[in-house]
């Protein structure tokens, strides 16, 4: 990968249907019009997946989704294969996010048979890793971060590219972030732990947990961060190009 941030839109279950398409259509038209130096790629809800791809389809931008089940197919009720999303003309699947390991009890052990499912696909992985608020308090964060990368496999998988989020899973939606320097510090531990794989430089290792139009450019500043994952900021248009536009070139 050469040395360009990459800017991840994490939707969630958010906005409606009809809302999420007209946003789409509106980040689309804004970036058109821009100089844009970063990657862009935006994970909206499974809905409204191909609705993006068509409407980013004469665009830079592209689409992943927020998750996929590690089979082709089976008897999986609720859940979209990874090959679902390759076959639509998804790019990219955030894996491994707080809100799945906590809200459906996700373990490193499953999110090592998607990423493993991942490379067989076209898809780039983004696996998502993060401290809780006592693993910081009890100054384990590190040690919390570097084990879920460990677990995941990732450093048994060779990916051409690979892509790392770091989310202190306490910063999430609470608009506070970690200073620059613990930001740095995590991110040289992760980088310390991929530099001994081949390839590590085709590594992306980006920043997420409370990223607004405020603390984007000091954080895109940081030595170590590639791009951010965002969450409630990417569902305002002009907040989100404003954070896109705070990248220095």
């Amino acid at each position: 990968m050469s040395n360009f941030k990459i800017i991840v839109a994490n939707w969630k279950m958010n906005p409606s249907i009809f809302e999420g398409i007209e946003l789409l259509k509106s980040i689309n038209q804004s970036i058109v019009r821009k100089k844009i130096s970063s990657k862009i790629v935006i994970c909206p809800p499974s809905l409204i997946i191909r609705d993006a791809i068509r409407i980013f389809s004469n665009s830079s931008i592209s689409v992943g989704s927020q998750d996929c089940h590690y089979a082709q197919i089976g008897p999986f009720t609720g859940d979209l294969s990874y090959k679902m999303f390759e076959d639509i003309g998804c790019e990219y699947s955030i894996i491994g996010h707080s809100e799945r390991r906590a809200n459906h009890f996700e373990s490193n052990k499953l999110i090592f048979e998607k990423l493993n499912s991942l490379n067989k696909s076209k898809i780039m992985p983004i696996l998502c890793v993060g401290e809780s608020f006592d693993e910081k308090n009890s100054g384990k964060a590190s040690e919390a971060v570097i084990r879920q990368i460990n677990e995941s496999g990732i450093n048994e998988l060779e990916f051409k590219q690979k892509i790392i989020a770091y989310e202190p899973i306490w910063a999430i939606g609470s608009g506070k972030t970690p200073t620059k320097d613990e930001i740095m510090t995590i991110h040289g531990k992760i980088r310390e732990k991929l530099n001994s794989k081949p390839n590590s430089n085709n590594i992306k290792v980006l920043y997420g947990g409370s990223v607004n139009v405020e603390n984007a450019s000091d954080i895109f500043s940081i030595k170590g961060v590639d791009g951010a994952l965002i969450g409630g900021a990417s569902l305002k248009q002009a907040d989100f190009i404003k954070i896109i536009e705070s990248v220095k070139i």
